[in-house]
């Protein structure tokens, strides 16, 4: 007994280390290593890992930086779809009007008048700045400038005179197109820098008129009478159709100088066809065999042709029949304005807002 009170204190470390064994075991060594532990752990590092590979899955990671970056480009998109509408709107209004830049609609004279000269002086520079055309006509037609190519249709006086109010703001528009077609191939533009020579002929086909009805729909009972509907949106296609040849590295450029045109709102091709011009069976043909030979005197000479960007092959011609429309917008007529309603619950822009 004597000994226990004189090592007491000894035999109370002792114990005192025994239970620090114990309770790390159970909370330290048996978690981590017993299999229990290596379980629940493997389901917390599991469940851990769903949450962030579902955090890392998506494009971006939601952070309010990246929030206002989003509200910014919301921001230059709607600017950017907004002026492309103001465009498109401004080449519609544009298209609507006649030579003095006005709708009021001219005299039959006047107007064929001021047709028929607009198109003589566009072709008359065309073939000032390309004169070999002329050469490819045969003498006795080259002081008659309409046979002298590009052959524009142009309308006669009798289909003027028979429907002035339908064929007058037709023919105009046909001449805008004719004029952006002329422009593009560098007549009047500074910007086009190489000029398109080879122009053929502007056609305009006959336009068919589309109209779409919102909102109308027809009874189940045969007798009764088809819906009235909303708003009725009025438009016409104005097709053109252009047989031109060039290389086939400046088509991409003419398209897009016609599709931008500031006065004529073509909004697609209908068909574009390619015919490749044959120049294999003409004599000193630059294109009878896909590999040109250069033979220079010696390494000197030729490593200088190389520097100079020599040697240059011109690239095939090819002839392109181009059909576009160009869209002549009539507007939207609600049914309320059709039959003379002028109440005041038109559509107004402050509807809209919120």
């Amino acid at each position: 007994m004597d000994k226990l009170k004189e090592n007491g204190f000894a035999l109370g470390l002792g114990g005192l280390g025994v239970l620090f064994l114990a309770l790390a075991w159970f909370m330290i060594f048996q978690p981590v290593f017993g299999d229990a532990g290596i379980n629940s752990n493997a389901k917390g590092l599991s469940s851990q890992k769903k949450n962030l590979d579902n955090l890392l899955g998506r494009k971006v990671l939601p952070t309010p930086q990246y929030a206002d970056k989003v509200e910014d480009r919301e921001e230059e998109d709607l600017e950017t779809y907004e002026s492309a509408i103001k465009g498109f709107d401004d080449r519609c209004k544009a298209f609507q009007n006649f030579f003095d830049g006005t709708t009021d609609q001219p005299s039959e004279s006047q107007f064929s008048s001021l047709y028929r000269d607009g198109i003589k002086s566009l072709k008359q520079a065309y073939l000032a700045e390309h004169p070999v055309i002329v050469e490819t006509v045969d003498e006795e037609a080259r002081g008659d400038l309409s046979k002298l190519p590009p052959v524009v249709d142009l309308k006669k006086d009798s289909e003027l005179a028979d429907e002035p109010d339908k064929q007058l703001p037709l023919a105009m528009k046909q001449y805008w197109m004719a004029e952006s077609v002329f422009r593009a191939c560098g007549v009047n533009n500074g910007h086009v820098v190489n000029k398109l020579g080879g122009l053929k002929s502007i056609e305009f086909p006959e336009p068919r008129e589309t109209r779409r009805k919102k909102g109308s729909s027809k009874s189940k009972d045969d007798d009764e009478e088809e819906t009235q509907a909303a708003y009725t949106i009025s438009s016409e296609e104005v097709l053109c159709e252009i047989k031109i040849e060039m290389p086939y590295g400046e088509f991409e450029g003419f398209l897009m100088r016609l599709l931008s045109d500031s006065k004529v709102p073509f909004i697609e091709p209908k068909s574009v066809k390619m015919v490749a011009t044959k120049l294999a069976d003409e004599e000193n043909s630059p294109f009878k065999a896909l590999v040109h030979k250069v033979s220079y005197p010696n390494k000197a000479a030729a490593a200088s042709a190389e520097t100079a960007g020599e040697p240059k092959i011109p690239e095939p011609p090819v002839e392109f029949t181009v059909r576009l429309a160009a869209l002549d917008w009539g507007g939207v007529t609600r049914a309320a304005d059709e039959q003379g309603d002028d109440d005041d619950d038109d559509f107004d822009d402050d509807d809209f807002d919120e």
